[in-house]
C-alpha cells in the first residue's frame, strides 16, 4: 500500500509539474527580480532602473499569454489577475505611495502594457509585429473580425476570456496618481562612415507616460465591435494605420526590441525614473 501511495504521488507531480512550471515562469514576469540591474540616483533627485529592451518585452509578452491562460481558466494555479491588480495598486498608492520605487514602477508598466495588449483590437499584420499572432488560436468562435465600412482589413479583438476583469476602476486610480514614472526608451544606431573608422553611434530615445498605455485600455475595454467604423471613429481609422500615438508607441517598442543588430551597437534598453 505504501508503494501504491508513493506511486500515486509521483504521478500526481509529473502531472501538476506543467502548471508549476507555468505558475513560477508568470511569478517570474510580472514580480521580477532586479538584482542585476541596480537603481541609480539622478542628479534631480530621482531614481531610475534600467533594464535590457528585450526583458522588457519578454517579460510583457509573458505576462499577456500566461496571464491570458489563467484568466480564460486554460489554465489553474499561480498569481491570478485580482491579486495581481491588488498587488500593483497597493505598492504604488495609498500609504505606500511615498516608498513606491522605480522598481515598483517598472513591474507597473508589466501590468499596464501586458494589459494593453490583451485588451486593444489589432489588424493581424500588427499582432504579428507585437509577437500575439495568432488571437484565435483558442476561443475561435468569439473572436469576431470586424469589417470596416471602407473596406479596410479587419480589426481582430482579443479573445473574450483572455480580457479579464474590468480594470477602468484601476486605471483611473493610476491616471490620478501625482508619483508616476516614465518609462524612457534608448536605441542606438550606427554612425556615419569614415574611410577607415566608423562613427560614433546615434542615440534616440523616448519617453512615454503612463497615461499614453492607460488611455487604450480605457479606450478598448468593454468596446462592442459595432463600434469599430473608421468612417465615423478618425481615431480608430489612425489606429488602424499605425500613427495613433498609443498603437505607435507599442509597434516601435516591439520592432525595435526584435530588430537583428551587430556586435558592436550597444542594445536598447529601456529605463524608468521615479522620482520621490
Amino acid at each position: 500500500a505504501a508503494c501504491e501511495d508513493s506511486s500515486d504521488i509521483l504521478e500526481l507531480r509529473r502531472a501538476s509539474g506543467t502548471l508549476r512550471l507555468h505558475a513560477d515562469i508568470l511569478r517570474d514576469a510580472i514580480r521580477p527580480h532586479l538584482e542585476q540591474q541596480p537603481a541609480t540616483r539622478n542628479s534631480n533627485g530621482g531614481v531610475s532602473v534600467t533594464v535590457p529592451l528585450d526583458r522588457y518585452v519578454g517579460d510583457v509578452l509573458v505576462a499577456y499569454f500566461f496571464m491570458s491562460h489563467i484568466v480564460s481558466g486554460v489554465v489553474e494555479g499561480g498569481p491570478t489577475e485580482q491579486v495581481w491588480m491588488d498587488e500593483i495598486l497597493a505598492s504604488l498608492s495609498g500609504r505606500n505611495a511615498a516608498s513606491a520605487t522605480a522598481s515598483s514602477w517598472y513591474r507597473a508598466w508589466i501590468f499596464l502594457h501586458s494589459t494593453a495588449l490583451r485588451t486593444a483590437p489589432f489588424l493581424s499584420e500588427h499582432a504579428a509585429l507585437l509577437g500575439i499572432e495568432p488571437r484565435r488560436t483558442f476561443f475561435d468562435g468569439n473572436a469576431e473580425l470586424v469589417t470596416d465600412t471602407l473596406g479596410l482589413p479587419p480589426l481582430v479583438p482579443p479573445p473574450p476570456p483572455f480580457v479579464g476583469l474590468d480594470k477602468r476602476i484601476m486605471m483611473s486610480r493610476l491616471s490620478q496618481l501625482h508619483n508616476d514614472a516614465p518609462l524612457k526608451i534608448t536605441k542606438n544606431t550606427f554612425g556615419g562612415l569614415g574611410p577607415a573608422f566608423r562613427g560614433r553611434d546615434n542615440v534616440s530615445s523616448e519617453t512615454v507616460w503612463p497615461t499614453r498605455v492607460i488611455s487604450v485600455i480605457v479606450a478598448f475595454f468593454g468596446l462592442p465591435p459595432s463600434a469599430y467604423h473608421t468612417a465615423t471613429n478618425p481615431a480608430l481609422l489612425r489606429w488602424r494605420e499605425g500613427t495613433e500615438a498609443g498603437i505607435r508607441w507599442l509597434l516601435d517598442v516591439h520592432t525595435e526590441a526584435g530588430k537583428t543588430r551587430p556586435m558592436t551597437v550597444i542594445p536598447p534598453f529601456i529605463t524608468v525614473t521615479h522620482k520621490a
